[in-house]
């Protein structure tokens, strides 16, 4: 097994089969910790929609496209990823 930095083990989400994550309707933005990530890239392909891109010194989000299921702060190691509220 790989560690990421820090000797984290990455998380992994299975979906059965078919089975869709809704946007949540009580998130109005996702927000990122920059201080907190350490750039895995994680989130990326848990990401549905294609929404964040990872470089090599932050994380763009297209809000635009963010259904805010929250897959990719589920996913999210360090944190670094939240759904904001209100």
């Amino acid at each position: 097994m790989f560690l990421l930095p820090g000797g984290l083990a990455p998380v992994v989400f299975r979906k059965d089969r078919g089975q869709k994550i809704r946007p949540s309707r009580e998130a109005s933005a996702l927000s990122w910790d920059r201080h907190k990530c350490m750039l895995c890239a994680c989130c990326v392909p848990l990401c549905e929609s294609g929404a964040l891109t990872v470089t090599e010194t932050h994380l763009d989000v297209d809000h635009g496209a963010c259904t805010r299921c929250g897959a990719c702060a589920l996913g999210c190691p360090t944190g670094a990823l939240r759904l904001k509220v209100g």
